[in-house]
């Protein structure tokens, strides 16, 4: 083997050692894995702490679909790993270094097949307790597979009433959650991993937006807020006064109109 001079190859990413060995202690599934490798090329790599990025970006340096990068995130939310915030349109993420506060996932026990065997065969008190407890085990796993799969079926159909029950009582009109139109809208942003809160979030944020704007307000529709926007929609940041009215302002409303200055 032949030695070369790191003088003209590319750049680095800098780990610490001591992250390098919690990561070597840590189990990380291996889509999250990517997904927290390009965090960490996207934020260590250019001495950054928060880099701006979208499901799309990933999507094209992983090759992972939008629905697993969001469930890879939650993931690593969930495991400390990462730190996310809305910035404008987009949402910008942070992976974090302080590797003491990570939450690894639990292991989990098996049992070889021929161990198994070689306790059923067994006739030893403790052989039995210990193929009851397997069965049990096997038993309780298969009711949760199916749990499992039942959940996952239903997550598969979008909840299309819920949505547009919420887009009609946010705006005071009438979509009907059974057109194909808008079945389809709403079906594309489901595929891509979007939840009902999210949904609900985007018709809140754009009727606070839109609703009290006559151009604009033609727009709180089904094809304009579930389009390809949706993500930016999602993360707009809205300032709690804007197209609010306060209880006390609704209350004084009628005083006000009935006021007449005196002669």
């Amino acid at each position: 083997m032949t030695e070369t001079s790191t003088k003209n190859s590319p750049g680095f990413t800098q780990v610490p050692n001591d992250v390098l060995d919690a990561f070597i202690k840590t189990r990380i599934p291996g889509e999250a894995r990517q997904v927290l490798d390009f965090f960490i090329r996207k934020t260590l790599g250019y001495n950054k702490l928060w880099d701006k990025t979208a499901l799309s970006q990933i999507n094209l340096a992983t090759g992972i679909v939008k629905p697993s990068i969001v469930r890879a995130i939650r993931m690593l939310e969930s495991m400390n790993l990462i730190y996310k915030k809305a910035n404008g349109n987009i949402t910008e993420y942070c992976f974090n270094r302080d590797f003491t506060t990570w939450k690894p996932l639990t292991k989990k026990l098996t049992v070889s097949k021929n161990v198994n065997d070689h306790l059923r065969k067994s006739k030893s008190p403790l052989a039995k307790k210990l193929t009851s407890v397997s069965e049990k085990a096997t038993h309780k796993r298969n009711i949760k597979e199916t749990i499992t799969k039942d959940n996952i079926q239903k997550k598969d159909v979008p909840p299309y009433k819920d949505i547009i029950i919420h887009l009609n009582l946010q705006t005071g009109k009438t979509f009907s959650a059974e057109t194909k139109a808008t079945q389809s809208h709403i079906n594309a942003r489901w595929k891509e991993g979007f939840t009902l809160d999210d949904f609900k979030t985007v018709i809140d944020n754009k009727c606070t937006s839109w609703l009290h704007d006559h151009k604009m307000s033609i727009y709180l529709r089904p094809e304009t807020l579930f389009s390809s926007k949706f993500e930016s929609y999602l993360n707009e940041v809205q300032s709690p006064l804007i197209g609010k009215v306060s209880d006390t302002t609704l209350r004084n409303i009628p005083v006000l109109e009935g006021w007449r200055p005196p002669a």
